[in-house]
């Protein structure tokens, strides 16, 4: 019974983040099954939460395809996300601004604080910070 309001606090967790941050969610749902395998925690139980996992964000799925008008479940977002990352040759908006980054940088750098691409790159201090350290300090530094 403890295990079930552990797990089930999780799953609520993730399932509440899920709609704004797909990735942070799928991040810490995953984090909570590795403690499970890695304790060797009955199988059924982390069956569960797999099966738990993916019936949730079927219904995410399925509640933003029925209902896009609230705005609530972003699914064309994640659609188009995957569409660009299978489909295009030169990776999207911010990988082309991150190698025109890392390109700007030369051999020696900009200079530190120097970097012009971090006003057009976004997430440039989280998901592409190594292409401003690039551009800032150079490639061999970064």
């Amino acid at each position: 019974m403890r295990f079930c309001r552990i797990i089930g606090a999780g799953a609520i967790i993730c399932g509440l983040i899920a709609p704004a941050n797909l990735s942070t969610a799928f991040i810490l749902f995953i984090t909570c099954i590795l403690p499970m395998l890695m304790g060797r925690g009955a199988r059924q139980y982390i069956f569960l939460l797999g099966l738990l996992g993916v019936v949730v964000f079927a219904g995410m799925v399925v509640f933003g395809q029925l209902y896009p008008e609230t705005g609530l479940i972003r699914v064309d977002t994640w659609i188009s996300r995957v569409q660009t990352f299978l489909h295009s040759e030169d990776g999207g908006y911010q990988v082309q601004q991150a190698k025109i980054a890392i390109a700007k940088g030369g051999i020696i750098g900009e200079g530190p604080g120097n970097s012009m691409m971090r006003n057009y790159l976004p997430y440039c201090n989280a998901d592409f910070i190594y292409a401003i350290i690039c551009e800032e300090y150079g490639p061999d530094r970064g």
